[in-house]
């Protein structure tokens, strides 16, 4: 039988708990971390046709302050419909794979803002951003509270 003092069994369990846990709120944070990226990404394509409205303009793109102004209203658009898309992927797949999801429009939409240059396609893209930025408002809530 070995005898071990108690400040050595006190060090021994000290040791093994101190191991256990880092691991897992190393993982929390990364996490939180990942997932707090969406609203991020929901900021920057709320301002996106603020900085972006005179290259289009110098490159005659967006002729008409019409153009320019659906430009910048396109997002509430898709916001209307990324709600409701996220209401039902959060009960269907669960909060995780719903912030997954709000991946898609944003990728797709910036793909189109950045490649093409017909006033049509920027709209579109920045309808599929919209709907993005609905997705996110909606699914990042709750996937913490």
């Amino acid at each position: 039988m070995s005898t071990l003092s108690v400040a050595e069994e006190n060090e021994a369990l000290l040791t093994i708990n101190q191991k256990s846990q880092t691991p897992l709120h190393k993982n929390q944070y990364i996490t939180t971390l990942v997932v707090l990226l969406a609203p991020i990404l929901m900021g920057y394509t709320l301002g996106y046709s603020s900085p972006a409205l005179p290259d289009l303009v110098d490159n005659k793109i967006l002729t008409s302050d019409g153009q320019q102004a659906w430009f910048g209203s396109m997002v509430a658009i898709g916001a209307i419909f990324g709600g409701p898309i996220a209401g039902m992927s959060i009960n269907k797949l669960g909060r995780k794979y719903s912030v997954m999801i709000c991946a898609f429009p944003y990728a797709v939409g910036y793909a189109m803002i950045a490649s093409v240059n017909s006033v049509a396609a920027l709209y579109v893209g920045r309808i599929l951003t919209g709907v993005g930025a609905g997705m996110t408002s909606l699914a990042t809530p709750v996937r913490f509270f």
